[in-house]
Formats: structure tokens, sequence, C-alpha cells
């Protein structure tokens, strides 16, 4: 079973251990750098030292490649060119600005919402919201 799969499950088990505010909290943050790495995605430049990425890739053996080829002038070179960026994690700047692009992008291809549910601190006294947040507990 994958990291992944047994946090998901954590989340859906309704153990009170696990519905506290500090676990979620750890959970959630490993969950997030779980599916952040998994999710990089690798760009080069097209011009690495005066030669470009094509000749610089068909000079390159298999042999340049392993281990040992920290010295090999083309693989130093072929990683000076190389740069990964991962997906934002949830509490960052970066996830802020691409959930704000991707709302906007939303209401720009279907329009504006016309329905808006939010539960605010006012909620806390309705039932439902408490039945909800707390299953193992007693609700009056």
């Amino acid at each position: 079973m994958s990291n992944e799969a047994c946090i998901q499950r954590y989340f859906r088990t309704a153990m009170c251990q696990l519905m506290r505010g500090d676990v979620v909290a750890v959970l959630n943050h490993i969950y997030g750098r779980q599916v952040s790495y998994k999710s990089g995605v690798m760009t080069s430049r097209n011009v690495i030292n005066g030669v470009s990425l094509g000749e610089t890739l068909a000079n390159m053996t298999k042999d340049d490649f392993t281990s040992s080829s920290s010295t090999c002038p083309n693989y130093q070179a072929f990683v000076k060119g190389l740069s990964t960026s991962c997906r934002a994690l949830g509490h960052t700047p970066e996830a802020a600005k691409f959930a704000r692009r991707e709302c906007f992008a939303l209401a720009d291809y279907l329009g504006l919402n016309s329905l808006f549910l939010t539960v605010s601190p006012c909620d806390e006294c309705s039932f439902r919201v408490r039945l909800f947040a707390k299953p193992g507990d007693w609700v009056r």
C-alpha cells in the first residue's frame, strides 16, 4: 500500500484520535508533499554552453548517465541546463496563485457562480454542522 493510500484511508477513518486538528494538519502536510513530489516537470534550455540541446544529447552515451559520470563534461552541461518544478504545497503563496488562476478560469469558462455556500463561526450553533464536525460526540 502506498503512503498516499494509507493517508487517504486515515482521513476516511472515523476514529476520534485521527479527527484532532493537529493530526489532520500533519497528515495533510505529509500527503501534500508526497503528491507534490510526484508531479515534477522537467524543463531544459534550448542552448547549453553555446551548443543546442539536441547536439548535446546526441554526443552523450549510456556511460555518461552512470553513477560515476559526475566528471563527464557532457553530463555536467546537461544537468546544469535542466530545471525541475513540483506542484505547490497547499499552504504556500504559489498554491494560492494557482488556485486563483483556476478559479478565474472556471468563472471565465462557465460564468459567475449563482450559489455560494460557506461555513462561518456562527454556524457552530447549527445542529447539522456540529453533527458532521464531530461524529463521535453527543450533539444537543
